[in-house]
């Protein structure tokens, strides 16, 4: 703490210390009656400590309790010597249960004693009969007026020597709240105070408006964070829309509750936009690079293909035109294909036997592996819940890419493994393998494993997007200088 906060501790430790001090002279006056005060409100003080209702406040947390209803019933019933020692000894047993540190304990507890001395010698100044008179209600309000001033002030002043900031901006935001819960407690504490006069019997009556204020206060204070929650995050929601920064995340409250659950479920939103307008922008750029080659050869040799250039030239020419514009078909018709598969709802799930497709899938592919796939036994009865045509598509796609890639004569391996909650295709083969860290980089769009390598670089992008979109995942198990298994997991 800075050292007019420590000086600030030492000055109210002291002054209660010295407060206290001069009480402990009255208690070998005390009665039975008034050790057992004593107790009562110290258990009572510390109990209620442990009831603390936080409230968030720019940024400092002011907490809210029905602890003053005790001091004002105490305040009016209670010798001045029991009542002030039972105070300390209460609050420094329930913030010691709190766990709260020795010097917060220290001032709290200090600047609850002198704020009560306070309390005290104006209730006193009145002159309310022994019985209670007229002026007793008025006079206790006085007195916890006065102790709410002192109490408020303290604390008020610590935080703002703390925080380096200025004394009533820390003083006044939460004074309007402060005082109409103070009020009520002190309603409640002189109400319990007369009942003890009347009929002391009758005061475990006074729990239950008790156990409703604390309620009122708890609901209170909730919809009023909740309110200033929900201001923060129009105001951040706002900025956002207006600055078009998709990085920035509404601010998260330490509460519980509705509020903190929407903040959360809005902040998670926000990260899959913006990794999807990412990926998006990223996709738009990669294509327009890898469409803007083929344009770009074409437009160059039609460009230096001049007025008298002669048959051979021009069947060349034409050829080459083609050839380009046969990739623009293959990555315009990939990108077509990765878009619509991205949409969940146009994957159509069915139940499908598994054996017969594999058999049909093998046979589509025999003529891409040039008769190196083998294929793996299958059980009969299998049933897989998938879109059989994307699914088909995805498997092609893997074994496409396994023939493309792998020395020719070399087998590549189409199998099936069961797993306790989905089914794993795998294509396996026995090449160079990927090199070392490019499991992942090989799944994202227009990735090729060589600058020369034909197709559009689509392909496992697509096969991963499918997987995704049956709620599965796709992946490599490499190997470098021994090949790679491909797999993609579809749930059961």
């Amino acid at each position: 703490m800075p050292r007019a906060a420590r000086f600030l501790v030492i000055v109210v430790v002291l002054g209660a210390a010295a407060v206290l001090a001069r009480q402990l002279g009255d208690t070998a006056a005390w009665t039975g009656r008034d050790l057992l005060s004593f107790a009562l409100v110290g258990v009572a003080a510390a109990g209620l400590e442990q009831f603390w209702i936080p409230f968030r406040q720019r940024a400092e947390t002011q907490n809210f309790s029905v602890t003053d209803t005790v001091f004002a019933a105490g305040l009016m019933l209670l010798r001045p010597s029991a009542f002030l020692l039972a105070v300390a000894a209460g609050a420094v047993a329930g913030e010691a249960c709190r766990r709260v540190a020795p010097h917060k304990i220290a001032f709290k507890a200090g600047r609850l004693v002198l704020a009560l001395a306070l309390a005290d010698a104006v209730y006193n100044s009145f002159e309310t009969p022994p019985e209670f008179g007229d002026e007793a209600w008025l006079a206790a309000v006085a007195a916890m007026a006065a102790y709410f001033i002192a109490n408020a002030s303290a604390a008020a002043l610590l935080v703002a020597l703390v925080e380096r900031k200025g004394f009533f901006e820390v003083l006044v935001p939460p004074l309007r709240l402060r005082a109409l819960h103070s009020a009520c407690n002190v309603a409640l504490g002189i109400v319990a105070a007369f009942v003890w006069l009347v009929d002391p019997s009758a005061l475990p009556l006074v729990v239950v408006p008790l156990g409703l204020c604390y309620v009122a206060y708890l609901r209170r204070l909730q919809s009023e964070q909740g309110r200033k929650q929900m201001h923060a995050m129009a105001r951040a929601a706002d900025a956002i829309s207006l600055e078009r920064d998709l990085a920035r995340r509404i601010p998260e409250t330490d509460a519980s509750g509705d509020v903190a659950l929407l903040v959360a479920t809005l902040n998670r939103m926000l990260k899959r936009l913006e990794s999807a307008f990412r990926r998006e922008h990223l996709f738009i750029d990669e294509a327009s690079h890898e469409l803007r080659t083929p344009i770009t050869i074409s437009r160059g040799h039609l460009e230096v293909l001049g007025p008298s250039a002669g048959p051979e030239e021009m069947r060349q020419a034409i050829d080459l035109v083609l050839d380009e514009l046969a990739l623009i078909g293959r990555i315009v018709e990939d990108m077509t294909t990765l878009a619509s598969v991205e949409q969940v709802e146009l994957v159509a799930r069915e139940p499908v036997p598994l054996r017969p497709f594999l058999a049909e899938l093998a046979a589509q592919a025999r003529p891409l592996v040039d008769g190196r796939l083998r294929t793996g036994s299958v059980p009969d009865g299998v049933i897989v819940h998938a879109d059989p045509q994307r699914l088909t598509q995805a498997l092609l796609n893997l074994l496409h890419n396994a023939a493309l890639y792998t020395p020719a004569g070399s087998p590549v391996t189409l199998r099936v493994q069961e797993e306790p909650v989905a089914w794993r295709f795998e294509v396996a083969d026995e090449g160079d393998g990927l090199p070392a860290g490019q499991e992942e980089v090989v799944f994202q769009p227009f990735h090729r494993a060589t600058s020369l390598g034909p197709g559009s670089g689509l392909g496992l992008a697509i096969v991963r997007t499918i997987a995704e979109a049956h709620g599965g995942s796709a992946g490599v198990d490499n190997k470098s200088g021994e090949g790679a298994t491909f797999w993609l997991r579809v749930p059961r």
